[in-house]
């Protein structure tokens, strides 16, 4: 298994935000005897995103990418990946269910539209709970390059990815190429 990991936001790339997802998802890797291949940061821009996703799925078959699943603008990351992958994503009635709950214990009245949009998932996307926040993380098995790939939208808080990728990524991935669905 070839891993490649891309972390989203201009904050990584203008330095007012440490990347410890990085550091601390190699060391989650390496004690399950796996390594990280190629590490890129994309900024908050499709073009960008796309640009990464190119050259990571051209020495990698399993991709991860944290950062720019949360309800704001710059958080494109869904998004790009559907076009990119050309999956429609749909409100999912478990994640609309889970973001007007979190939404209520913090806030009154309506959901606003842009937190909603965290509702959405990708046709055929595997979810991956998050406890310690809003936005939901994904695993997409779909065909690129006419290779099977595996790619994982995790959130980017550190609070949020943490506890993601111990209890939801690494068991996926040490269950290694034979739980892949669409090979």
């Amino acid at each position: 298994m070839s891993i490649a990991v891309i972390s989203t936001g201009t904050e990584l790339l203008k330095g007012t935000t440490l990347n410890t997802n990085l550091a601390f998802l190699g060391r989650e890797l390496n004690s399950i005897g796996l390594a990280i291949r190629l590490a890129l940061t994309a900024g908050d821009h499709e073009r960008d995103l796309y640009a990464a996703y190119s050259e990571a799925l051209d020495c990698a078959d399993t991709l991860i990418v944290s950062g720019g699943l949360g309800p704001t603008r710059d958080d494109i990351t869904l998004d790009a990946t559907a076009r990119f992958f050309g999956l429609e994503l749909a409100p999912h009635p478990e994640l609309v269910e889970k973001v007007t709950n979190f939404w209520g214990l913090r806030h009154r009245g309506r959901v606003p539209k842009p937190v909603l949009r965290q509702a959405r998932a990708p046709e055929g996307a595997t979810l991956l709970p998050n406890p310690n926040g809003s936005a939901t993380g994904y695993r997409i098995d779909t065909i690129y390059g006419g290779r099977a790939r595996r790619i994982y939208l995790l959130p980017g808080p550190p609070r949020e990815f943490e506890p993601m990728v111990r209890a939801a990524l690494l068991e996926d991935l040490a269950a290694g190429p034979e739980c892949r669905e669409h090979e």
